[in-house]
């Protein structure tokens, strides 16, 4: 069983959710999902997909997957309490079931679990129900560590597993906007508005063709365009709310290069994305970054303004073509677990 947000909403640990149902169902695994996300409620179990419901639910849902010996694989970000004590659930359910893993996604987690003693007690013993545990960065190994969690058991796994990418072709922002980028803006300061729109004001005087394809739930909001107008760049953001993960990919394939201006991060799904599509990539320094990336430093606009420049002064890389080899490390995980083709991952 696979425990974590689905799609939709579109946020990069549904994203990678369901790149690992299908990374199952093509090794030939029974998968089925146990939906925690914000869509949870409206899941009908179609697809192998469970909405977790209630308290009570979610873990009469652990309960019955236990007594099945199934093995369980949970995500969670890792940066508030209630991911923590999910995690806590799916160690203890284990107990009666199959093996279990853990990913812990969020670039903020070290920075939660820094500032409570008792989110760090919660977490370690959350951990000690676990085989493995996957991390997104190092970051987020090394601060498990200093809760308790041996480093044996803690790994450094991209979410990113190379799947092809789909594309749609070239729009009609490609004749309004040169140069064109694109960004995915998500709800919280973590994710760098306030620098994007600020780069953008300084870009607009320097390139007045300069656009950006802003998407994600927080662009769709009212208070998103308010603080794109106070900023002087209403002409030069177009926001297209939140969108599926193939329209990201297009926005994303349409522009010039891709933002990731975060204050703080994982291993970001979006980021890889754009480099297997051959698009350049800017992005803080606020995380290990793959290669290609132009980095800037966080929290600042001018540098951001700066490295932007310079990414479009370079090349278009070209295609990547994905390694695979996170998927690889996860079906070896799962191996480990015992789990089989055929059925053994349910």
């Amino acid at each position: 069983m696979l425990v974590g947000p689905y799609p939709p909403p579109w946020g990069g640990i549904a994203v990678h959710l369901r790149a690992l149902h299908r990374l199952a169902e093509d090794a030939g695994i029974d998968a089925e999902i146990l939906d925690i996300g914000e869509g949870h409620a409206s899941r009908t179990g179609e697809d192998g997909v469970t909405g977790a419901g209630s308290h009570a639910s979610f873990a009469a849902g652990l309960s019955r997957a236990a007594l099945r010996g199934d093995s369980l694989h949970v995500h969670i970000p890792g940066n508030n309490l209630k991911s923590w004590l999910v995690a806590l659930a799916g160690s203890r359910a284990r107990l009666h079931g199959g093996g279990a893993l853990l990913t812990v996604h969020s670039g903020v987690a070290p920075a939660f679990l820094d500032s409570s003693s008792f989110a760090r007690r919660i977490a370690r013993s959350a951990a000690t129900g676990f085989r493995r545990i996957l991390c997104t960065n190092s970051d987020i190994t090394g601060v498990l560590r200093s809760c308790g969690v041996p480093g044996a058991r803690l790994e450094v796994v991209s979410p990113f597993l190379g799947q092809p990418l789909s594309t749609r072709g070239e729009g009609n922002h490609r004749t309004r906007f040169s140069p064109l980028l694109s960004c995915a803006l998500s709800p919280g300061p973590q994710y760098g508005e306030g620098v994007l729109l600020q780069a953008l004001a300084i870009l607009s005087k320097r390139l007045p063709r300069v656009g950006c394809l802003a998407f994600g739930p927080s662009t769709a909001e009212a208070t998103f365009l308010a603080r794109v107008r106070a900023h002087g760049v209403d002409r030069q953001v177009v926001p297209l709310g939140e969108l599926e993960h193939d329209a990201c990919l297009d926005a994303i394939s349409k522009s010039d290069a891709f933002l990731r201006p975060t204050l703080a991060d994982g291993d970001s799904l979006s980021v890889r994305e754009a480099i297997a599509m051959g698009r350049r990539v800017v992005a803080s320094d606020a995380a290990p970054r793959p290669a290609g990336t132009v980095l800037f430093r966080r929290g600042d606009p001018a540098s951001l303004a700066s490295a932007i420049e310079e990414a479009l002064a370079r090349p278009a890389p070209g295609p990547a073509q994905g390694s695979g080899a996170s998927a690889a490390r996860i079906l070896d995980a799962w191996s480990q677990l015992g789990i089989v083709s055929k059925g053994g991952l349910r």
